[in-house]
């Protein structure tokens, strides 16, 4: 269909995923943390949040970032499905595993995510509306965080799974913010979580691309 054909001509190089994202949006951050993780090789494009064109409308007609279009044209959206789908497909089965393969684990995994929603739902309030009503639920979100991280380094044990890559993107913006130093600050178990995660290759890569284009 004209959908397959329009999806094939994005792809700069055949046989390679291309990525649509925008670096300012935290849940395309989350596909791009995981690409990188895994060591998966990518095209990406940076996609317009504001003058949507009609091609990317056509790829999802949610006009949101971000979006995979796989080696065959196939196109996938919303971070979570992606992120999964990247865990399953047979081509990178020896990259590491995000998501846990028992159901009952997976379901849970689902509500840790579903739970601390409200922090990633926090940034787009505090762009909307300010910071009052973000930096008042701001520490019990923390609170939160601390009770279901609870003594493990991440979220997945010894290793991140997708509830850190969920998450990180927000934390990463939070601790960028000054008016968020102090909350963070009053809690160690986020700020020394928030350091270790900073020590992921992968989110250097990201931080890295931040540091450089504030400074452009």
């Amino acid at each position: 269909g004209s959908l397959k054909k329009s999806t094939k001509r994005q792809t700069q190089t055949m046989g390679k995923l291309t990525l649509l994202h925008h670096p300012s949006c935290p849940y395309a951050t989350r596909v791009r943390l995981t690409l990188l993780y895994k060591g998966i090789d990518f095209d990406e494009r940076v996609e317009s949040l504001k003058n949507k064109s009609e091609e990317f409308l056509k790829l999802n007609p949610l006009g949101k970032v971000p979006v995979l279009i796989l080696e065959d044209g196939t196109v996938i959206y919303e971070s979570i499905p992606v992120m999964e789908l990247l865990d399953k497909l047979p081509q990178y089965d020896h990259t590491p595993k995000l998501f846990p393969t028992d159901p009952v684990e997976k379901a849970k995994t689902a509500m840790k995510i579903a739970r601390m929603e409200s922090l990633s739902n926090g940034l787009c309030v505090y762009f909307c509306k300010g910071p009052e009503q973000v930096l008042k639920n701001f520490s019990k979100n923390l609170d939160i965080f601390q009770e279901i991280l609870g003594d493990q380094p991440y979220f997945g044990g010894e290793a991140p799974n997708v509830v850190d890559f969920a998450l990180i993107p927000c934390l990463n913006r939070y601790s960028s913010i000054s008016d968020f130093d102090e909350p963070i600050a009053n809690n160690p178990v986020v700020a020394d979580y928030i350091k270790r995660v900073h020590k992921i290759p992968a989110v250097q890569t990201i931080l890295a691309e931040k540091a450089a284009e504030s400074s452009s």
